[in-house]
């Protein structure tokens, strides 16, 4: 856990459904919504960026509950740290925080 580093998103992935919102509504403004062909593949672009969309949300929320990890044991490792030392106001600051 200590080794592991975070996903770096790339900057342009979470303006990407939004993109494919833009392209949904232009192509039917410009096919006047004309034909089974042409409500397909505004589906496919709107389902499509759905799943982007999903997929980024995804990643936010596990990074997020990934460094909240990563505070706790930095807590943890702090409390052992003032025990040791025999500073007991400190580590029943942090022991509190963990509850």
């Amino acid at each position: 856990m200590r080794n592991e580093t975070d996903y770096i998103m790339p900057p342009w992935l979470p303006f990407l459904p939004v993109l494919f919102s833009f392209l949904v509504f232009v192509s039917i403004i410009i096919t006047g919504e004309r034909g089974i062909i042409g409500m397909a593949g505004v589906g496919v672009l709107y389902l499509v960026g759905a799943i982007i969309g999903l997929y980024v949300m995804y990643e936010w929320i596990d990074r997020r509950n990934k460094h909240f990890k990563r505070t706790r044991m930095l807590y943890q490792d702090q409390a052992g740290h003032f025990e040791l030392r025999g500073t007991s106001e400190e580590t029943d600051s942090i022991k509190r925080t963990l509850r």
